[in-house]
């Protein structure tokens, strides 16, 4: 009967809740990747107390207390998202465990949340070009203004950067399976490559971003290890790295990025992931072999200029 009353009371709230394709943490594409699942799942917490920060559905919080953690708390800023994520945990059986709070988790801090000391704290606030999603920002916050254990962990406790120079070999999407004018199927191949070319748009200084097909490359570069700590942030905003790549003999030079987070049992090469993107720096042939990489100091997106 619990559940048919909030399903009156809320329908408006369940009705309007995206399940394909938000990635806002309601998304059926993401949650039933189960390497992603995998990658998150909160081991090593018997009797601790655990984080998790954008609750979305509530499944990284579930994980948490399915796995024996004493206590969960989650933060999800929606409201009506937190109303949905609040009534599936509530239907788990598992509410006397995870304590949902509606709330910016920026705008909280040890002097207005009492709250037991956090072992370990899971977020999968990363976007396709990682840190976008405020990454850096929220493991600073947490660690600086929470009452957090000496020991912290985190889910994920390391993040690397790796880059790979590939002559992509672009394949037309557009195929209708009709006979159509010529003219017409080039103008739409063209218009969606384009689209694909400019994902993340560039400048006369930056490089665009193209959204590529997925891949693990076997020759990638690892340029830099970040690790999640209150260092985080300000390693982001001084990291740079210039880069030589002949890209001479490629017709169709790009420069793949992966994003692979660590925990202590895996790894997650993310951008070859059934819930983000793959993505590509689009490569100048007009210009030279050298590449500037460092990260945008608010949005902390990766940017590329090249000469």
């Amino acid at each position: 009967m619990r559940t048919h009353n909030y399903l009156v009371e809320h329908y408006k709230d369940l009705k309007n809740m995206n399940w394909v394709g938000s990635h806002m943490g309601f998304d059926l594409l993401m949650i039933n990747d189960q390497i992603r699942n995998d990658f998150w799942r909160v081991d090593r917490c018997k009797n601790k107390v655990v984080l998790d920060v954008g609750t979305g559905t509530g499944l990284l919080s579930i994980m948490a207390a399915h796995a024996g953690a004493k206590k969960v708390y989650t933060f999800e800023y929606d409201e009506a998202k937190y109303k949905v994520a609040k009534h599936l945990i509530e239907q788990s059986g598992m509410a006397d465990i995870i304590t949902v709070i509606n709330a910016d988790i920026l705008g909280v801090d040890a002097e207005c949340w009492e709250h037991e000391p956090i072992d370990i704290v899971t977020t999968e606030t990363v976007a396709n070009d990682c840190f976008t999603e405020n990454f850096a920002v929220i493991v600073e916050h947490v660690e600086n203004n929470f009452n957090c254990s000496k020991n912290l962990t985190w889910y994920p406790e390391q993040i690397d950067l790796r880059l790979t120079l590939f002559d992509y070999d672009y394949k037309n999407e557009f195929e209708p399976g009709i006979a159509l004018p010529e003219g017409f199927t080039n103008a739409v191949n063209s218009s969606v490559e384009i689209f694909r070319n400019n994902f993340y748009p560039g400048n006369e200084m930056n490089l665009p971003v193209a959204k590529v097909t997925k891949f693990k490359p076997n020759n990638s570069q690892l340029i830099d290890s970040f690790y999640t700590n209150s260092n985080l942030r300000s390693m982001i905003e001084t990291a740079n790295y210039n880069i030589p790549m002949d890209h001479s003999k490629l017709q169709n030079p790009y420069i793949k990025v992966d994003w692979v987070l660590k925990n202590h049992r895996d790894e997650l090469w993310l951008n070859n992931a059934k819930s983000w993107y793959s993505i590509a720096f689009c490569v100048d042939k007009n210009k030279g072999n050298n590449f500037y990489f460092r990260f945008h100091p608010i949005t902390h997106a990766l940017l590329c200029s090249q000469n």
